[in-house]
């Protein structure tokens, strides 16, 4: 049996654990990386839920950029929590996708494209400007209208998923 020198070495990539046998053989000069094992490569999730969320702060970004500097961005944020909010409960009514595809659309896109730090912000920006019925309305509208949507979303995926 050849004598090698060994070395065990660990790495960080992607969040994965590589450990490596580093050996020389009798005889040859040269090095070789030789993989003892791998520990499990991160799933999917991560992947799916970098990318929603990419994809959900993109589509809000968009919003707030095409209704930037007029009163349209209050109520945009409220469409954008109440059709949030109704994706939402329609994705957790059934397991309609596999779990990492279900993080990704809840957690990864509805995380960033749903706005509730900016809706706490805009409220308190409305009544500091002395609009405190604008400020009333848009947070009723805005929580009632997310409760109501999530609620018909959660039904809406019951019924699809028993028919």
């Amino acid at each position: 049996m050849a004598a090698s020198l060994l070395k065990v070495l660990s790495a960080c990539c992607c969040c994965s654990k590589f450990v490596l046998e580093l050996s020389a053989p009798r005889g040859r000069a040269a090095w070789g990386l030789h993989p003892i094992f791998e520990v499990e490569a991160p799933s999917m999730t991560t992947f799916y839920v970098a990318l929603g969320g990419t994809l959900g702060v993109l589509a809000r970004y968009g919003v707030g950029r095409a209704t930037l500097h007029h009163e349209a961005l209050l109520w945009s944020t409220v469409a954008i929590n109440v059709v949030g909010s109704f994706l939402l409960g329609l994705l957790v009514a059934e397991h309609w996708f596999d779990r990492d595809l279900r993080e990704g659309l809840g957690v990864g896109f509805l995380g960033g494209f749903t706005t509730f730090s900016t809706f706490s912000v805009q409220a308190v920006l409305e009544a500091d400007g002395g609009r405190t019925d604008t400020a009333v309305i848009y947070v009723l509208v805005s929580v009632l209208g997310g409760i109501a949507a999530a609620v018909l979303g959660y039904w809406l995926g019951r019924q699809l998923a028993s028919a």
